[in-house]
This record gives C-alpha cells, structure tokens and sequence, in this order.
C-alpha cells in the first residue's frame, strides 16, 4: 500500500501543515478487499455507503473504528486515473519513496507522483467550487511550490526516474496514468502544452470526469442513470432517487436513526433539494451530451 495526502504531502512541502481527521491510503486493486478483511480483525468496519448512482465510480471505502476518532480511507484507484488500475497503481510503486511518520516507515508517491495525486484530488470539482474554496486554495499553493522547486535538488525523488526535471516526471507520470486530460490545467499551469481532446473524441470515463467537475447537484447522477435505463425501469428509479431506502437515508446521515419523524423530514427536505437540482442537472447533461 502507499500512503497519500495528509501530513506527508507537507512534509514533501507541497502544501500547508495541518491537523489531519483521515487517513488515505492506495492498495493494489485486486487487493483491496484483502486489506479490508485484514482491518476487520482489528474492529475496522466499513463505513455504510448509500447504494447511489454516482458519475464516478466508488474508488474508495472508508473504515472507522469504534475506538478511534480518525477514518481510514482505502483506495483501489484514484479518480483521474482513466488508465488500467493496476498499471497506475504499479507506476506509483515504482517510484515510491519511505518518510518516517510517528517513528514508522511509510511507502508513498515520490514528489511527483504525489503532486500529481493532489492535483487530480482539487480538479475534481473544480467547476462545482469558487476560487478562494479549500480545494482550489490547496490547488494554487501546489503549483506554486511546485514552481518553486523546479531546478533545485529534492531528497524526495525516486531513484528509478529517467529525468532530473519535476515537471517532466509529472508530464511522464500523466502519460503512464491516462491522465493528461484529467490533469490538463495542472499540467498547462507547470508549462506544458496539452492539447484538448474535445468531448466528440473523448472516452466515456473521460466526458464523465469533466460532467462530475461541473456537475452542481447529486441530482445529476440519477438524471444520467434514468436518462440511460430501458423504459420500464424508469419510474422505479425516479421514485427512488426522491424516497430511497431509510438504509441509504442512514448512511448519509447517521443521526436519522434517532427516530421515524427525523426519517419522514429527511425524505422531504430530499425531494425539495431534488426539485430545485433537476434544472441545473438537465443543463449539464445537455452539455455532456453535446459532441
């Protein structure tokens, strides 16, 4: 596995230090469920999940533990990469480097690799979020102290890249993932040309990353879901994204297992949300849909 994000990421100063509430991990794919079962004789259970259509496929668990107040978040790929898990995966174990965190050593993404995981984690939504949003604020220190290492010597590089130059081991760790479309503003912002491949020529996985950057409601997913159902299947699914199952209501917010009128004002304030979501969901998919 190799450990991402939180106070690793400041110790390759590539952004700010602060308190960390989750811990994110990525393990190889067809190994995920090994190390969620391995967790569990510990008392590390799954998070509940609400069994929604998303635009992104569910790339992660989250594990929490009655004993502990920090989640741990198991990644079987990171979302950007359209590439072959596996082959993403093996590219970040290849050029891993070991920090020490509490006196431990931990495998992580060398600084390259590691940039190029954060930048994929502010793009996500970037179209959802303002300038001065954490997401875009984290974005903007990372090119910047990125900008800033160029040229200098790091201990943080991994001893298998083929180039000295960082921002060419990002380009290459890009190409290697799939993921020059997903990470174009990141990689243009360091200085490389990355031409736009438009949505008539794009991949699937690809249009549905650049919808869910702009997507502004989770109505969106279910319109894609029921726009794409045969005709029958229809009314069960729009009957459901308005009333879902009281598990999926739970999941997405424990406390409603306090009692059935807290249950009854949640399916309301949902189908209120809902309403107000489909216009904006209509106009994205009409954009998603355009060639």
């Amino acid at each position: 596995m190799l450990v991402i994000k939180g106070p690793i990421s400041a110790d390759l100063g590539l952004r700010t230090r602060r308190y960390s509430t989750d811990v994110d991990i990525i393990v190889e794919p067809t190994r995920a469920r090994d190390f969620i079962e391995a967790l569990a004789v510990y008392g590390w259970t799954p998070r509940p999940w609400p069994d929604f259509p998303k635009l992104l496929e569910q790339h992660s668990r989250t594990l929490i533990h009655e004993s502990w107040p920090n989640d741990i978040d198991v990644h079987h790929y990171w979302p950007g990469f359209l590439g072959d898990s596996q082959s993403a995966f093996d590219r970040l174990w290849l050029h891993r480097i070991q920090v020490s965190v509490a006196g431990h050593p931990i495998d992580t993404p060398d600084i390259a690799g590691s940039a190029l995981v954060l930048a994929l984690h502010s793009l996500r939504e970037e179209g959802q979020v303002s300038d001065d949003s954490r997401q875009m604020t984290e974005y903007t220190e990372l090119v910047e102290a990125l900008k800033r290492m160029q040229g200098t010597d790091s201990e943080y590089i991994a001893e298998a890249r083929a180039t000295p130059s960082l921002s060419e081991q990002i380009l290459q760790d890009a190409v290697g993932t799939d993921s020059t479309q997903t990470a174009r503003r990141f990689l243009i912002d360091l200085g490389h040309d990355v031409p736009l491949v438009p949505n008539s020529a794009a991949s699937e996985p690809l249009r549905l990353w650049r919808l869910n950057a702009k997507a502004e409601h989770a109505m969106t997913g279910w319109m894609l879901k029921l726009q794409r159902a045969p005709l029958l299947e229809k009314p069960g699914i729009a009957a459901r994204a308005f009333f879902p199952a009281r598990a999926d209501l739970e999941a997405i917010d424990p406390d409603l297992r306090n009692g059935a009128i807290s249950l009854r004002q949640a399916w309301w304030r949902r189908v209120s949300r809902g309403l107000h979501g489909i216009v904006q969901a209509r106009r994205d998919l009409r954009a998603f849909d355009e060639r």
